[in-house]
């Protein structure tokens, strides 16, 4: 049987970051297809093509362009600038699966 050259924990942590970072890009695709009054499948279209960056582009955009001012406001632009900061961090230091002696 084929065993990862890992630790159990790198795996599941791996897992816990994949599996919230998808549902962080699931909440801002829900947020631009309420933001564009879309039905689902024609937002879909619209968003599913877009790169994560894309994304939280788009939602910042469509957000001012409503006008929504006030603390709600800042407070969405906070967490879209902390997505893309996350995003980021993902895409710069891809995982770590650990020191070289757990490759043999």
């Amino acid at each position: 049987m084929l065993k990862a050259p890992v630790p159990d924990d790198y795996l599941r942590a791996i897992g816990r970051i994949t599996v919230n970072f998808v549902l962080l890009e699931q909440s801002i695709s829900f947020l631009v297809w309420h933001l564009i009054g879309a039905q689902q499948p024609v937002a879909q279209a619209i968003t599913s093509e877009l790169s994560f960056r894309q994304l939280v582009a788009l939602a910042s955009s469509l957000h001012r362009q409503f006008d929504v001012v006030g603390e709600a406001s800042d407070r969405l632009e906070e967490i879209l600038n902390r997505a893309v900061k996350a995003e980021e961090i993902a895409t710069d230091h891809p995982f770590v699966l650990g020191p070289r002696s757990y490759f043999g």
